[in-house]
């Protein structure tokens, strides 16, 4: 698969399996899980035509581990940043003492406090050790006052 394929790709798997499961057809359980057979065939007579092996190349060169297969690998689901009620069942986490978030330099460290605890899980981040990784795309990456 190249690249740009496997990029735009991802992306039509991240509008599915995130945000818009109706685009083809499919339906995802309450914990964002879809049978792997469906979403194929849901790809595929909406003219986004996906192969097993790419859906698993996608699924294993995701540098960002967006997609995760069941176990069995019968199922897939997004691992993060849905906008769908899904009950992903991760365990809550005491956030980091900065907490980055990929704006640029929109908005470098958010500090923990109420705002942040309100906050759906789908439009936070918390990325250790990569507080760079994400602001780039949306303009030139800062570090907080003081950062390193």
């Amino acid at each position: 698969m190249k690249p740009e394929e496997r990029i735009r790709t991802s992306k039509f798997l991240s509008l599915v399996l995130r945000h818009q499961p109706e685009v083809i057809g499919v339906r995802l359980d309450e914990a964002g899980w879809v049978a792997v057979s469906e979403l194929l065939d849901g790809c595929g007579r909406h003219r986004r035509p996906v192969t097993l092996e790419q859906l698993q190349e996608i699924v294993a060169t995701n540098d960002k581990k967006r997609f995760e297969f069941s176990p069995d690998g019968s199922r897939i689901r997004a691992s993060q940043g849905h906008s769908v009620e899904v009950e992903l069942g991760y365990s809550p986490m005491v956030p980091p003492e900065h907490l980055y978030h990929g704006n640029g330099r929109a908005v470098g460290a958010i500090h923990p406090g109420p705002r942040i605890a309100e906050t759906r899980a789908a439009s936070r981040a918390l990325v250790r050790g990569r507080p760079l990784a994400d602001g780039p795309r949306h303009g030139r990456a800062t570090w907080p006052a003081g950062g390193s």
